[in-house]
């Protein structure tokens, strides 16, 4: 992971926030977040679980209940097959990530 950080520059990303905006054109509180990178970014595109297990890692274990818990309360009423996806996907960014989610959705 440092090794690919390493050849990251600024120039390789343009970061596009947009806030989200109600009929009204009063902010929801929401963004929308677009990132477009240069054809010779030195990311693997196949690489989708480094960074958020990067991310999962730095967290307290407080923050990482929290995630769980939200987790659980935000997926609460979703299919068991929706449940395994995502439990599997938080598994391959951190087996401690995946156990944790799995304990929040009853799994």
């Amino acid at each position: 992971m440092k090794n690919i950080l390493s050849k990251i520059k600024p120039e390789d990303f343009v970061i596009g926030i947009r806030p989200d905006m109600d009929e009204d054109n009063v902010w929801t509180g929401e963004i929308h977040m677009s990132i477009v990178t240069d054809k010779n970014n030195p990311l693997d595109d196949d690489d989708y679980y480094s960074q958020p297990g990067a991310l999962f890692r730095l967290m307290a274990p407080e923050q990482q209940q929290t995630l769980f818990n939200n987790t659980g309360d935000a997926m609460a009423d979703v299919s068991d097959d929706v449940k395994k996806r995502h439990f599997d996907n938080c598994t391959k960014a951190d087996p401690a990530y995946g156990a944790g989610v799995a304990k929040a959705l009853g799994m």
